[in-house]
């Protein structure tokens, strides 16, 4: 069953390797022009800070979980040779938690870049704009007869 466990960890891990180099890849080397008037401007992932930031933080993040991958696969092999004595249990603990931490980190900027994306495409004029409007629209309408208990 321990056996079981750690295959499927390994794998998991490979799969976040994979995916974790392939977006910093993806970002990293992606670039669009486009061409106004007489002007042809060419856009890489430098030019948007949280892009930036995510393709260090997917990098570090892979090469986070391939230390991990490599650490564990030497533990079992030192522990299997009776090299520990006693319980491994603050080890397995601080790696749940460092485990946490690189994810949270990982999910917080690709939010991060996903927002700052959205409001480059967007425009973050045009977003306040209507969410102050509606909003204020909403208060001026609102009636106490409107409310149903």
């Amino acid at each position: 069953m321990a056996l079981e466990i750690a295959k499927v960890e390994a794998i998991l891990r490979g799969f976040a390797i994979l995916l974790l180099v392939s977006t910093a890849c993806l970002v990293g080397l992606d670039s669009q022009t486009k061409f106004v008037i007489f002007y042809e401007k060419e856009v890489t992932y430098r030019d948007l800070p949280a892009l930036q930031v995510l393709v260090y933080v997917d990098a570090g993040a892979a090469a986070y979980n391939l230390l991990q991958l490599i650490s564990r696969w030497l533990l079992s092999a030192w522990i299997s040779k009776g090299n520990l004595k006693g319980s491994y249990r603050f080890l397995s603990w601080g790696c749940c938690l460092l485990d946490q931490l690189a994810a949270y980190i990982t999910f917080a900027v690709q939010s991060a870049a996903l927002e700052h994306s959205v409001l480059v495409i967007t425009g973050a004029e045009a977003l306040l704009t209507k969410n102050l409007s509606s909003l204020k629209g909403d208060i001026e309408s609102f009636q106490i007869s409107d409310c149903k208990l």
